[in-house]
């Protein structure tokens, strides 16, 4: 499909499970001038009592020459009799959407606008929420990659956007250049959308469709939900509510689903449809072939993984301390962050390939929790750096049913981590280790292998 100069869709969806679109610039050079307006890809209207609006990739490949505008629905004079919907644009599957720049946001009191990023790739040069939209909007990820694409230091990504929220599938970035996230006098960060959201919404109705309605979920102080209706077009019935974010705040004696075709309500879910669940968390992902810049306090949770130049720290508390770090090829640019002489800063565990820690040490607390699985794999995690494990309270090794085969037992001895330097602490238990197998502490790290009578062997 391809579309010259403007595409507005308002009051629909739009599901794409493969092939390609294209939003045409007749030629023109994109830029950033009074012209917003044209050439753009745009999902909502903006305006007072519309109905909601959803986009949905899955598969192929869509690129917009332009803007690619997500815009949540002006409550402006809103008469109470009819809702206002949550404008959404999710990537999903092995899609791939490339646009020139992404907005997100609504005007001055809109519905949420939502971007989700479930699988695929997003490729953009700038996320923001400017040329006056204001009011709610967020970018969500659960297992898709946002890759941005400016060749030059940007420090105004993410400007205006109110959340970019990390769910269970955790979100990847990569960058051309520098990117900073966090600077500016309103700085955006990575936040879980902690507590519970909307899992799933089972359908048995029989109403014909025509077209896909829309998907509509409040409840409470419940937000950011959404979800999209998938029709047969033969069978003229809608076959399966896929939900695309399961928003926050929300229970299930309050969330009320429905189904709306065009302005007409056609269907409420029993709350027994509806199942409300506490939110997963995942984690963070840094690829690319520059610097990413972390400021201030974000969250996100499990795992902190660095595939790519450079993580930098840019202040104490950036990154979750209870996370794992995860390093494979990546550098992490310590900072000197956190006031420890050492200028370390902290996590929960060390895991992958390895790579390089600068400015700094990359320093452990608490329990280790070290997954056997790491020996079949033969992922033997090295740091080119200085790793503290003063302050760590015991190792214990995880998932040891997994050495239980004959073929694993054959396996040569490795080191399950080593670094350049480990500050040991003064005693350090390690447990967990089943029988026939041996942990053994070197100056720099630790090794494991099978163990026969009184020796070590390494095949």
């Amino acid at each position: 499909m391809r579309v010259n100069d403007c595409f507005c869709l308002l009051g629909t969806e739009l599901v794409k499970l493969g092939g390609e679109v294209l939003v045409h610039t007749n030629n023109a050079a994109p830029g950033l001038g009074s012209a917003f307006q044209a050439m753009v890809f745009e999902i909502g209207s903006g305006q007072p009592n519309s109905i909601g609006s959803s986009f949905y990739a899955a598969g192929g490949s869509f690129t917009c020459g332009r803007d690619f505008v997500v815009q949540g629905n002006s409550t402006g004079s809103f008469d109470l009799t009819k809702k206002v919907s949550p404008v959404s644009a999710t990537v999903d599957g092995s899609s791939n959407l490339d646009v020139y720049r992404l907005v997100v946001g609504g005007n001055a009191t809109p519905g949420p606008a939502v971007v989700n990023l479930n699988g695929g790739i997003l490729s953009t040069f700038l996320v923001t929420n400017t040329m006056s939209r204001k009011g709610w909007s967020c970018v969500n990820g659960n297992g898709g990659r946002l890759s941005i694409k400016s060749t030059v230091l940007e420090r105004n990504q993410f400007m205006g956007v109110k959340a970019i929220n990390v769910y269970e599938g955790g979100l990847s970035l990569d960058c051309q250049a520098g990117v900073v996230v966090g600077s500016g006098t309103t700085p955006v960060t990575l936040r879980t959308p902690k507590g519970f959201g909307v899992e799933s919404i089972a359908y048995s109705g029989t109403q014909d469709y025509y077209y896909a309605p829309m998907v509509e979920i409040s409840g409470g102080s419940g937000s950011n939900a959404t979800a999209i209706a998938l029709v047969d077009e033969k069978a003229c019935t809608v076959t399966n509510i896929l939900v695309t974010s399961h928003g926050w705040g929300y229970t299930a004696a309050n969330t009320t689903v429905t189904l709306r075709y065009g302005t007409t309500l056609k269907h409420t879910f029993a709350a027994a449809d509806v199942v409300i669940a506490d939110n997963d968390i995942g984690g963070f992902t840094k690829r690319g072939a520059n610097t990413f810049t972390l400021l201030y306090e974000n969250e996100w949770e499990k795992w902190t993984r660095v595939e790519g130049i450079k993580l930098k720290i840019g202040a104490a508390g950036t990154v979750p301390a209870d996370t794992e770090l995860q390093l494979y090829g990546g550098t992490i640019d310590v900072n000197h962050t956190d006031t420890n002489e050492v200028g370390a800063v902290t996590f929960g565990g060390f895991a992958g390939t390895g790579g390089t820690a600068i400015n700094g040490a990359v320093r452990i607390v608490g329990e280790w929790r070290i997954s056997a699985k790491k020996f079949i794999d033969r992922e033997a995690s090295a740091l080119a750096g200085t790793l503290d494990l003063s302050e760590v309270t015991g190792i214990t090794l995880t998932d040891t049913g997994l050495l239980d085969d004959e073929e694993v037992r054959k396996l040569k001895r490795m080191n399950l981590f080593s670094a350049t330097e480990v500050v040991w602490p003064e005693s350090l238990e390690i447990t967990g280790v089943p029988e026939g197998w041996k942990v053994i502490r070197r100056p720099n790290g630790l090794s494991f292998g099978v163990e026969r009578g009184l020796m070590l062997i390494f095949r």
